[in-house]
């Protein structure tokens, strides 16, 4: 594997610093989106029953916090807070997509300028 690796980043003209940021958004990306999709589940048992509210203490301490009295407002908010998580979730998914094709992009033009002068280069 370590020997696989060495020849990968040989052959690839990236930058170390290149390939750290990709490995950085690819798991920002995917820690969004398992929020995303965590979210989903409380909610729906927090609409389906406003007493959850009350029974949970991160939820009593987050309304406390809001200062929201009225659980259907309460609900409202945390429905407007799963909709900007997913807002979030879909902007950085497209800003990952154009990242991974710019940087592939560039790869394969700089892969093909050194391919070219070692071929005219050769003896």
């Amino acid at each position: 594997m370590i020997k696989y690796l060495k020849k990968l980043l040989y052959i690839l003209p990236a930058n170390k610093v290149d390939l750290l940021f990709a490995a950085f958004i690819f798991v920002f990306t995917s820690c969004i989106a398992a929020l995303g999709i965590g979210i989903i589940g409380p909610f729906i048992a927090l609409a389906n029953d406003f007493s959850v509210i009350d029974t949970m203490p991160i939820l009593a301490r987050v309304r406390e916090l809001t200062g929201i009295e009225q659980p259907n407002q309460f609900v409202a908010a945390i429905g407007l807070f799963a909709i900007a998580v997913f807002l979030c979730k879909t902007i950085t998914s497209w800003a990952t997509q154009v990242f991974i094709t710019r940087f592939s992009d560039r790869q394969q033009r700089l892969l093909i300028i050194r391919m070219a002068n070692g071929y005219l280069n050769a003896p």
